[in-house]
């Protein structure tokens, strides 16, 4: 027998998606179940409405300045805008993003479902099944509900779709908490909440399903933000040995820690499912304990790379491009030590500058390549002369010519894994 709830879910993301791919036909618009859904009270023209719902949800998806270009929360705006407000074709924002027509229709697919629960947050009185019709009172501040608003309820359809059809990607994760917070502030503001965020690290690496992860976090923030009603939210990102965890822990309006002996175990479901996509796991607090849920990833190891330069400014500016990157810099500008260090710090990549003084930087290319521990290791030839055609001779696996950007750097960081 089917899911009444699921059924309405899947329904609700069908009509969603008719509707972006006729944004602009009125006739169409004018027919969507979603002015219904959404429970939408037009005042003019019912399709000009539904339109101006749509495109200020995309729009409420915008991240701010300081969410990179690169980041799959600024992807999923650009996709949105791009295909649906702009009515580029898929293969105009391919181009645009670099992306293959085969990823773009991944992340549009991502997209819809993430607007989906972006409409249903700003149209709290929807009439979608299952969905929480406005919050209603509060019974008190430490018994909270243990229902999950529609904002983050991922049905068992998203997650099957999640499973077969999105690939995990390398992110920030302090990325990802900013695109949670910032999504989540209407409810915060509904339900009169300060939130609270503290990273020891934000610099912390995962390679996670992003999107499932997200709508996890969504839904813990939703749960939590309704846990301390009138006062405030602490998330937390902290690292411990080789774990990265995100900390929720509401407080009420006097401080004190909230009780909330049910939620962990009903409500957040959901959450458990979706966080174990990306091979992460829930830790919720016991009955008697204030209420917190820790969301425990694995934190992904920096690649170290070996960059050889004497040149001590040129190894700090590398040191800065490579900063917020999957990789870190292990500077050396004592050619003598290139083995040494490269075998202390199990090097996956090798950057020589050839132009060195005192040692012959072709002749250390070709002991690092004889080397029984290193033979394999790529390394990446820098220099100020066109010499690419010698470098690839002798053995080098690319080549970068000085003076380089950060962008050329880290792309030719990446083709060698």
């Amino acid at each position: 027998m089917d899911n009444p709830v699921l059924t309405a879910r899947k329904q609700f993301i069908a009509n969603l998606e008719k509707s972006l791919r006729n944004l602009y036909n009125p006739v169409e618009l004018r027919k969507s179940p979603l002015i219904n859904s959404l429970n939408l009270a037009p005042q003019d023209d019912a399709a000009v409405t539904l339109r101006r719902a749509i495109v200020n949800a995309i729009q409420s998806l915008k991240p701010d300045g300081r969410i990179p270009s690169e980041a799959q929360a600024r992807r999923i705006y650009e996709v949105l805008t791009y295909r649906f407000v702009e009515q580029s074709s898929q293969k105009e924002v391919a181009n645009d993003l670099a992306l293959s027509v085969r990823q773009l229709r991944r992340l549009e697919i991502q997209a819809i479902l993430i607007l989906a629960d972006q409409l249903l947050v700003l149209h709290p009185n929807n009439r979608v099944i299952g969905v929480s019709n406005g919050p209603g009172p509060l019974q008190t501040q430490t018994a909270c509900t243990d229902e999950v608003n529609s904002s983050v309820h991922t049905e068992a359809y998203e997650l099957a779709r999640l499973r077969t059809s999105v690939e995990k990607e390398e992110v920030r994760l302090i990325d990802i908490i900013n695109y949670v917070v910032h999504t989540s502030e209407p409810l915060a503001k509904r339900w009169k909440v300060e939130i609270t965020v503290k990273s020891s690290n934000p610099t912390i690496r995962v390679a996670i399903h992003s999107v499932s992860m997200r709508q996890a976090l969504l839904n813990i923030m939703t749960v939590a933000l309704q846990c301390a009603s009138g006062g405030r939210l602490n998330v937390n990102l902290q690292e411990q040995d080789r774990l990265a965890i995100i900390g929720f822990l509401p407080t009420s309006p006097d401080g004190q820690g909230v009780v909330s002996p049910k939620v962990s175990q009903d409500g957040l479901h959901l959450a458990e499912e979706l966080v174990k996509l990306s091979q992460g796991k829930i830790h919720f607090s016991t009955a008697e304990q204030p209420w917190q849920v820790d969301v425990i990833l694995n934190r992904m190891e920096r690649i170290p790379v070996i960059v050889i330069d004497d040149n001590k400014d040129a190894l700090r500016l590398i040191e800065r491009y490579l900063e917020d990157s999957p990789f870190r810099c292990i500077g050396v500008s004592e050619p003598m030590q290139v083995i040494t260090t490269a075998e202390e710090h199990n090097a996956q990549i090798i950057l020589l500058d050839v132009m060195l003084p005192g040692v012959d930087g072709w002749e250390l290319l070709g002991r690092i390549r004889e080397h029984p521990s290193l033979g394999n290791v790529p390394v990446i030839i820098t220099t100020i002369l066109p010499q690419e055609t010698l470098a690839l001779t002798l053995g080098a696996a690319s080549f970068l010519r000085k003076p380089f950007t950060q962008a050329a750097l880290l792309q030719i960081l990446t083709q060698q894994m």
